[in-house]
């Protein structure tokens, strides 16, 4: 009796924390993101929104970027773009990038300690198991999740909320989301940053950047999928004596 009591009692605890967590998320919301909706469709006026901020602009466009990646039912194009047009396309995007990790790890843990119930509370649930059909467990797994990160345009929404329920460790799971997502970023980053600058020589540097990173990140994943070590292993009698 006693044991299933404390089952009880922890459950509640668990509800009311979630409770909490909704309640803080919809209040830090209202102070956040409402009031700057208006202004993503006019990036003129987003841009002077910001900048009256001045210091305080760039914590609070990465507090956005990270309710808008919890929420996973705002649309993040309009935040991408402004990446670009608030802070050009390096800055832009390893800032955007950065605040979709933390909103990305947030939604993560959030799933795999609540389940699918947070999800569902974000009207997630048909999303959830769309992606379960589409990307079953097997040995391929994070391969697939990472090839269907990296191609811009897919939903990736409900993704985070999804892998915290699966068996992926953390480390791959931000591995994936903070490279994976880099090409979206930059692409919508670049198109705002030449609409601004028509800086050509930085768009040629940001394509073999990102070129760079995603082989290397893929064939990480490919070698942690394969179950070897990323450099391979180190002979025992290296530096032996014979």
């Amino acid at each position: 009796m006693g044991a299933e009591q404390g089952k009880k009692n922890l459950n509640r605890k668990k509800q009311a924390a979630v409770i909490l967590l909704i309640a803080v998320f919809l209040v830090v919301s209202a102070v956040l993101l409402v009031p700057a909706i208006p202004y993503l469709a006019q990036p003129e006026e987003f841009r002077a929104y910001m900048d009256a901020r001045g210091r305080a602009g760039i914590p609070i466009y990465m507090g956005m970027v990270i309710l808008q990646v919890i929420s996973a039912v705002i649309p993040a194009d309009p935040f991408e773009f402004a990446a670009g047009f608030l802070f050009g396309v390096v800055r832009g995007t390893l800032l955007c990038d950065a605040a979709m990790l933390i909103g990305s790890s947030i939604a993560f843990f959030l799933s795999r300690h609540f389940g699918m119930r947070i999800a569902v509370l974000f009207g997630g649930g048909r999303e959830i198991a769309q992606l379960q059909k589409l990307f079953q467990s097997g040995k391929r797994q994070v391969l697939y999740v990472f090839l269907f990160t990296v191609i811009p345009a897919l939903p990736k929404d409900f993704l985070p909320y999804f892998l915290g329920m699966t068996r992926m460790k953390f480390p791959v799971f931000a591995l994936i989301m903070f490279f994976g997502r880099i090409p979206g970023i930059v692409m919508t980053a670049l198109f705002a940053d030449a609409v601004l600058y028509q800086n050509k020589g930085m768009v040629v540097l940001m394509i073999l950047a990102a070129g760079v990173l995603y082989a290397g990140t893929f064939f990480l994943l490919h070698q942690y999928q394969a179950g070897k070590p990323p450099f391979g292993k180190r002979k025992r009698d290296m530096g032996k004596k014979s």
